[in-house]
């Protein structure tokens, strides 16, 4: 029999989940750290080759002369990393994602969730999945493209280092020794790194840490949110990590409530360690507070399960919403496949035109049609874009195709996906 109250069933779910989210996090990290020493490995290998040859040995001309080819190859070496580090971003973030659903379900079970508590293993897996394929991922892939072009910026600025460090150390005549030494590497050991002295892999490597700490923290938490508005959840609640290390930002914040979608994070800054939970007594759990102040200002204190409406939908309402949606999906999937375009709502267009590469925004050539008849007197061959746009705000004409327009060139471009597979 459970011995704890209800409010500590509260607080140890959420504590499940966060050391959950962490393990995952410090997972992702050793991923990435461990594509950064694949890189230290190629940059040493270098290194050794230049030692081999006696590069450093030999006239400034000819040191100089040999840069280009030992600068391409750092190249080729900063190419892969971005390469294996973009496809660890990837997983990184859809893992985060898929890892939030299967927290919140666990967490739910954990509180006494009714309707929730008594799952077995099997069933919260196909809850997961039922959830997953009902969000929207479209923010997800904002965020994973977001990810990828810091990441990028910092394998660039990784293989900037190292080719400055070369190009100094050879053009000086310094020994291999002192080059490898200001280039550095990955460092595992929490004290050695911070024992060690500024270099350009260390750079690289604690803003990776930060990077992929707060950008996988930032999606779990989305997943959470994309979570809570498909079910029903209505309210959230910021949890604090709440240890010497909490910024007193975050701190202030515990216990409060935020409408879903509207909480300032978390993440709230680099390296931030906060969480949110669903507000408890959208699931049936009545939090009761012996304070008067407003609800958004008071931490979670007391809680019993009780008669309180349930807002969120019980897994066999989540299943069924997640049912009907693969039916629509196969019955998309068959209007396309047909061509027949016209049965897709504006919104399927749209997402259609994006899958297939095509616009979904007028040009020129499409405006000067709608707006002849109603300007007479314009030149249409030299008409400049600023008195274009004056032009179309005047009439009201959106800068965006109609449904019919995206059906005739949806039709137009199928037939050339059609001509193409038959020329394969």
């Amino acid at each position: 029999m459970n011995s704890l109250s209800q409010t500590e069933r509260i607080r140890q779910a959420i504590l499940n989940s966060v050391q959950s989210r962490d393990l995952y996090t410090e997972q992702q990290v050793k991923q990435m750290l461990k594509a950064l020493k694949q890189a230290e490995t190629g940059v040493k290998a270098e290194l050794l080759r230049i030692k081999e040859k006696s590069i450093i040995s030999k006239g400034l001309e000819i040191r100089q002369a040999q840069l280009e080819g030992i600068r391409k190859e750092i190249d080729t070496i900063s190419r892969k990393l971005k390469k294996e580090i973009s496809l660890i971003a990837r997983r990184s973030m859809m893992g985060a994602y898929r890892r939030s659903f299967e927290d919140v379900v666990n967490e739910w079970a954990e509180m006494g969730a009714p309707s929730y508590s008594g799952l077995s293993q099997a069933e919260k897996l196909r809850l997961v999945s039922d959830v997953f394929s009902l969000v929207d991922r479209n923010a997800l892939d904002f965020l994973i493209n977001y990810e990828l072009q810091l990441m990028g910026n910092v394998s660039r600025e990784l293989a900037e280092g190292i080719k400055n460090q070369i190009t100094i150390g050879l053009i000086q005549g310094e020994s291999i020794a002192k080059i490898s030494q200001n280039i550095g590497g990955i460092i595992t050991s929490q004290e050695e790194f911070r024992r060690a002295g500024k270099t350009v892999f260390k750079t690289a490597q604690l803003r990776n840490e930060t990077i992929v700490r707060s950008e996988t923290l930032r999606a779990y938490n989305q997943g959470r949110n994309k979570f809570y508005a498909e079910v029903g959840v209505t309210y959230v609640v910021w949890s604090a990590a709440g240890d010497k290390r909490s910024c007193p930002e975050c701190q202030e914040l515990e216990g409060k409530r935020f409408k879903v979608g509207e909480a300032p994070g978390p993440p709230r800054h680099s390296n931030c360690r906060c969480t949110i939970f669903a507000d408890p007594e959208n699931l049936g759990i009545k939090e009761k507070n012996a304070q008067t102040e407003p609800v958004e200002d008071l931490p979670v204190t007391k809680a019993t399960v009780s008669e309180s409406p349930i807002v969120v939908m019980s897994p066999n309402e989540i299943c069924e919403k997640a049912r009907k949606k693969r039916s629509e999906k196969q019955q998309l999937g068959h209007w396309i496949k047909a061509g027949e375009f016209q049965n897709l709502n504006l919104s399927q267009l749209h997402n259609l035109a994006k899958k297939w590469g095509v616009s979904i925004y007028r040009t020129k050539d499409d405006f000067i049609p709608l707006l002849a008849p109603l300007e007479s007197k314009v030149d249409w061959n030299n008409i400049k874009g600023a008195e274009l746009l004056r032009l179309l705000q005047k009439h009201k004409i959106s800068t965006m195709k109609s449904k019919e327009e995206l059906i005739t060139v949806l039709k137009r471009r199928r037939s050339v996906r059609e001509l193409e597979s038959t020329l394969r």
